[in-house]
Protein backbone atom coordinates (compact mmCIF):
# COMPACT_ATOMS: atom_id res chain seq x y z
CA UNK A 1 0.00 0.00 0.00
CA UNK A 2 1.25 3.49 -0.94
CA UNK A 3 2.36 5.57 2.40
CA UNK A 4 0.43 9.29 2.10
CA UNK A 5 2.65 11.98 1.31
CA UNK A 6 2.39 14.40 4.12
CA UNK A 7 4.09 18.25 4.53
CA UNK A 8 4.03 21.12 2.05
CA UNK A 9 7.77 20.43 1.37
CA UNK A 10 7.41 16.72 1.09
CA UNK A 11 4.15 17.14 -1.50
CA UNK A 12 6.15 20.04 -3.52
CA UNK A 13 9.53 17.47 -3.62
CA UNK A 14 7.63 14.92 -5.01
CA UNK A 15 6.20 17.35 -7.66
CA UNK A 16 8.79 18.90 -8.67
CA UNK A 17 10.74 15.20 -9.03
CA UNK A 18 7.81 13.84 -11.41
CA UNK A 19 7.39 16.88 -13.07
CA UNK A 20 11.28 16.47 -14.02
CA UNK A 21 10.55 12.71 -15.24
CA UNK A 22 8.20 13.50 -17.62
CA UNK A 23 10.65 16.33 -19.01
CA UNK A 24 13.27 13.96 -19.37
CA UNK A 25 10.60 11.87 -21.80
CA UNK A 26 9.30 14.39 -23.62
CA UNK A 27 13.28 15.02 -24.28
CA UNK A 28 14.35 17.45 -22.74
CA UNK A 29 17.31 18.54 -19.87
CA UNK A 30 15.36 19.72 -16.68
CA UNK A 31 17.28 21.17 -13.78
CA UNK A 32 16.22 21.86 -10.04
CA UNK A 33 16.62 25.71 -9.71
CA UNK A 34 14.63 26.69 -6.73
CA UNK A 35 17.28 27.40 -4.69
CA UNK A 36 18.97 29.43 -7.35
CA UNK A 37 17.08 32.57 -7.49
CA UNK A 38 15.52 31.58 -10.81
CA UNK A 39 11.94 33.25 -11.31
CA UNK A 40 10.64 29.16 -11.57
CA UNK A 41 11.17 26.01 -10.29
CA UNK A 42 12.52 24.38 -13.18
CA UNK A 43 14.55 25.01 -16.46
CA UNK A 44 13.81 22.34 -18.80
CA UNK A 45 15.13 24.48 -22.37
CA UNK A 46 13.53 25.79 -24.55
CA UNK A 47 10.74 25.60 -21.25
CA UNK A 48 11.06 27.86 -17.94
CA UNK A 49 8.36 25.40 -15.77
CA UNK A 50 6.81 26.86 -12.29
CA UNK A 51 5.38 24.05 -10.27
CA UNK A 52 2.39 24.27 -8.43
CA UNK A 53 1.98 21.00 -6.47
CA UNK A 54 -1.30 20.49 -4.98
CA UNK A 55 -2.60 17.21 -2.31
CA UNK A 56 -6.10 16.66 -3.69
CA UNK A 57 -7.47 19.12 -6.80
CA UNK A 58 -7.35 23.00 -7.24
CA UNK A 59 -10.24 22.83 -9.64
CA UNK A 60 -12.14 26.28 -9.36
CA UNK A 61 -9.52 27.76 -7.01
CA UNK A 62 -7.00 30.87 -7.85
CA UNK A 63 -3.37 30.43 -9.02
CA UNK A 64 -1.00 32.14 -6.79
CA UNK A 65 2.42 33.71 -8.88
CA UNK A 66 5.33 35.73 -7.55
CA UNK A 67 5.33 39.33 -9.44
CA UNK A 68 8.67 38.28 -11.09
CA UNK A 69 6.77 35.17 -12.59
CA UNK A 70 4.13 36.83 -13.67
CA UNK A 71 6.37 39.71 -15.58
CA UNK A 72 8.58 36.34 -16.91
CA UNK A 73 5.47 34.50 -18.08
CA UNK A 74 4.45 38.13 -19.77
CA UNK A 75 7.71 38.19 -21.24
CA UNK A 76 8.96 35.12 -22.25
CA UNK A 77 6.23 32.75 -24.51
CA UNK A 78 8.44 29.68 -23.21
CA UNK A 79 7.38 30.48 -19.11
CA UNK A 80 4.85 27.48 -17.95
CA UNK A 81 3.18 26.57 -14.90
CA UNK A 82 2.33 22.69 -14.68
CA UNK A 83 0.07 22.19 -11.69
CA UNK A 84 0.41 18.55 -10.51
CA UNK A 85 -2.22 17.60 -8.37
CA UNK A 86 -3.67 14.54 -6.40
CA UNK A 87 -0.22 14.06 -4.68
CA UNK A 88 -1.17 13.60 -1.21
CA UNK A 89 -2.03 10.03 -1.78
CA UNK A 90 1.57 8.59 -2.39
CA UNK A 91 1.32 6.89 -5.61
CA UNK A 92 2.70 9.15 -8.58
CA UNK A 93 1.06 7.23 -11.04
CA UNK A 94 -2.22 8.96 -9.79
CA UNK A 95 -1.00 11.98 -10.23
CA UNK A 96 -2.52 14.84 -12.66
CA UNK A 97 -1.07 17.40 -14.72
CA UNK A 98 -2.70 20.71 -15.92
CA UNK A 99 -0.23 22.97 -18.36
CA UNK A 100 -0.89 26.32 -18.68
CA UNK A 101 1.49 28.11 -21.55
CA UNK A 102 1.64 30.05 -24.22
CA UNK A 103 -2.15 31.75 -25.36
CA UNK A 104 -4.14 30.13 -22.46
CA UNK A 105 -1.76 31.42 -19.98
CA UNK A 106 -1.85 34.41 -21.74
CA UNK A 107 -5.58 34.90 -21.19
CA UNK A 108 -5.56 33.60 -17.61
CA UNK A 109 -2.73 36.86 -16.54
CA UNK A 110 -4.97 39.00 -18.70
CA UNK A 111 -7.51 38.31 -15.54
CA UNK A 112 -4.32 38.61 -12.91
CA UNK A 113 -4.97 40.27 -9.66
CA UNK A 114 -2.05 41.89 -7.84
CA UNK A 115 -2.49 41.01 -3.90
CA UNK A 116 0.24 42.33 -1.30
CA UNK A 117 1.42 40.53 1.25
CA UNK A 118 4.63 39.27 3.67
CA UNK A 119 6.88 36.44 3.91
CA UNK A 120 7.76 36.55 7.58
CA UNK A 121 10.72 33.91 8.72
CA UNK A 122 10.06 31.80 10.98
CA UNK A 123 13.45 30.01 12.46
CA UNK A 124 13.39 26.55 13.48
CA UNK A 125 13.99 27.62 16.82
CA UNK A 126 11.16 29.51 17.34
CA UNK A 127 9.14 27.42 15.90
CA UNK A 128 10.13 24.67 18.39
CA UNK A 129 9.77 27.26 21.28
CA UNK A 130 6.66 28.34 19.96
CA UNK A 131 3.32 27.47 22.82
CA UNK A 132 1.74 24.59 22.23
CA UNK A 133 -1.43 25.03 24.26
CA UNK A 134 -3.23 27.33 25.70
CA UNK A 135 -1.87 26.69 29.14
CA UNK A 136 1.37 27.36 27.92
CA UNK A 137 0.49 30.98 26.97
CA UNK A 138 -2.79 31.88 28.05
CA UNK A 139 -5.38 34.40 27.09
CA UNK A 140 -5.12 37.49 28.99
CA UNK A 141 -8.23 39.89 29.17
CA UNK A 142 -7.99 43.02 28.36
CA UNK A 143 -5.77 45.56 30.46
CA UNK A 144 -7.31 47.95 33.19
CA UNK A 145 -6.87 51.41 31.68
CA UNK A 146 -5.73 54.11 33.84
CA UNK A 147 -8.36 57.36 34.37
CA UNK A 148 -7.13 59.98 32.93
CA UNK A 149 -8.10 63.44 33.44
CA UNK A 150 -9.48 65.58 30.94
CA UNK A 151 -7.17 67.55 29.25
CA UNK A 152 -7.71 70.88 29.41
CA UNK A 153 -8.12 73.13 26.32
CA UNK A 154 -6.89 76.55 25.19
CA UNK A 155 -10.66 77.46 25.51
CA UNK A 156 -10.26 77.02 28.95
CA UNK A 157 -7.13 79.49 29.19
CA UNK A 158 -6.29 82.85 28.88
CA UNK A 159 -5.24 83.88 25.52
CA UNK A 160 -1.43 84.62 26.47
CA UNK A 161 1.96 82.70 25.56
CA UNK A 162 2.63 82.43 29.29
CA UNK A 163 -0.59 80.06 29.97
CA UNK A 164 -0.36 78.60 26.71
CA UNK A 165 2.95 76.90 27.46
CA UNK A 166 1.73 74.31 30.09
CA UNK A 167 3.46 72.25 32.11
CA UNK A 168 2.69 68.93 30.33
CA UNK A 169 1.14 70.46 26.62
CA UNK A 170 -1.07 67.48 25.29
CA UNK A 171 0.32 65.74 21.98
CA UNK A 172 -2.54 67.35 20.12
CA UNK A 173 -4.09 70.80 20.61
CA UNK A 174 -7.49 71.87 18.95
CA UNK A 175 -8.33 75.30 18.18
CA UNK A 176 -11.82 74.92 16.58
CA UNK A 177 -13.62 78.33 15.70
CA UNK A 178 -10.72 79.94 17.76
CA UNK A 179 -8.20 81.83 16.09
CA UNK A 180 -7.21 84.29 18.35
CA UNK A 181 -6.26 81.31 20.43
CA UNK A 182 -4.46 79.32 17.72
CA UNK A 183 -2.51 82.64 16.79
CA UNK A 184 -1.54 82.89 20.77
CA UNK A 185 -0.06 79.27 20.76
CA UNK A 186 2.72 79.63 18.51
CA UNK A 187 5.47 81.68 19.96
CA UNK A 188 5.99 79.41 23.35
CA UNK A 189 6.54 76.22 20.72
CA UNK A 190 9.51 77.90 19.08
CA UNK A 191 8.39 77.98 15.77
CA UNK A 192 8.51 82.02 15.19
CA UNK A 193 9.90 82.27 11.70
CA UNK A 194 10.05 85.25 8.84
CA UNK A 195 8.36 88.40 9.88
CA UNK A 196 6.20 89.76 7.46
CA UNK A 197 6.69 93.23 5.52
CA UNK A 198 3.83 95.32 6.65
CA UNK A 199 3.31 96.16 10.37
CA UNK A 200 0.36 93.92 12.23
CA UNK A 201 -2.75 95.65 13.10
CA UNK A 202 -2.92 96.67 16.46
CA UNK A 203 -6.37 94.53 17.18
CA UNK A 204 -4.35 91.37 16.22
CA UNK A 205 -2.91 89.00 19.21
CA UNK A 206 0.54 90.00 20.35
CA UNK A 207 1.57 86.52 19.47
CA UNK A 208 0.41 87.70 15.77
CA UNK A 209 2.78 90.11 14.58
CA UNK A 210 3.48 88.62 11.31
CA UNK A 211 4.91 85.38 12.12
CA UNK A 212 4.98 82.34 10.49
CA UNK A 213 5.84 79.09 11.74
CA UNK A 214 8.87 77.84 10.06
CA UNK A 215 10.10 74.37 11.93
CA UNK A 216 7.05 71.78 11.87
CA UNK A 217 9.53 68.70 11.39
CA UNK A 218 8.72 68.51 7.79
CA UNK A 219 8.45 70.84 4.54
CA UNK A 220 4.65 69.53 4.09
CA UNK A 221 3.43 70.68 8.38
CA UNK A 222 5.42 73.81 7.40
CA UNK A 223 3.24 74.64 4.32
CA UNK A 224 0.44 73.46 6.18
CA UNK A 225 0.57 76.23 9.30
CA UNK A 226 1.95 78.96 7.32
CA UNK A 227 -1.25 79.00 5.60
CA UNK A 228 -3.60 78.59 8.21
CA UNK A 229 -1.51 81.35 10.04
CA UNK A 230 -2.31 83.77 6.73
CA UNK A 231 -5.88 82.48 6.60
CA UNK A 232 -6.16 83.59 10.45
CA UNK A 233 -4.86 86.93 9.92
CA UNK A 234 -7.15 87.65 6.68
CA UNK A 235 -10.08 86.50 8.57
CA UNK A 236 -8.85 88.96 11.58
CA UNK A 237 -8.64 91.91 9.51
CA UNK A 238 -12.13 91.10 7.38
CA UNK A 239 -13.53 91.48 10.98
CA UNK A 240 -11.88 94.59 12.09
Amino acid sequence: MTEEIRGTKAVEDAAIAWVMAIERKAGRDPTDTRYRGAPADISSPPRLIEVKAVGTTSRGYDLWLEVRQVEEARRNPSFYVYVVENIRQGDSAQFTLKVLGRDLLARLLGRAKEQRYFTVPWPVADYDSAPASLEEDPISGPAEETPQSPRPTPRDRPHDSASILWEAAPSVVEFRGDDDGYLAWIPPQGWLGRQRSQQPEAHLPAAAQGVVPHDFGSASRRRLHRARVRQVLRSAEARA
